[in-house]
């Protein structure tokens, strides 16, 4: 982990489950990336063409920065809400969205990453 807590280029490099192609909106599906459908929540778009099992590179839909997690069940992909003294914790409500997890948690305390894409009101 970088001195920062914030990333200054919100490129992301993630495996792909199948070939995708530069342009698409993408999400993470069990630490994957994954084409949209139309009812998800992106958390990016697909910089260039990849093969499956490959690594693709994600520009996030907004900034990349470390959070501090409230405990360890955070996984790749999951959506992040606010929880005790300010912390995250994966959630699969869609109320008080933060961002998408970027790293698993692996004990309380545990700086991961989160692509920011808060809800609006």
């Amino acid at each position: 982990m970088s001195n920062t807590l914030a990333q200054q280029d919100c490129i992301v490099p993630l495996t792909a489950t199948a070939a995708l192609t530069q342009g698409q909106l993408v999400k993470i599906t069990a630490g994957e990336v994954v084409v949209c459908t139309a009812s998800d929540r992106p958390v990016g778009v697909l910089l260039d063409d990849v093969e499956a099992g490959a690594t693709a590179s994600i520009a996030v839909a907004g900034p990349v920065v470390y959070m501090e997690a409230h405990d360890n069940a955070i996984a790749i992909g999951d959506t992040v809400i606010p929880a005790a003294a300010g912390r995250v914790d994966g959630a699969a409500t869609t109320a008080k969205v933060i961002g998408t997890a970027l790293e698993a948690s692996t004990a309380q305390g545990h700086l991961i990453k989160v692509a920011m894409h808060p809800q609006l009101p």
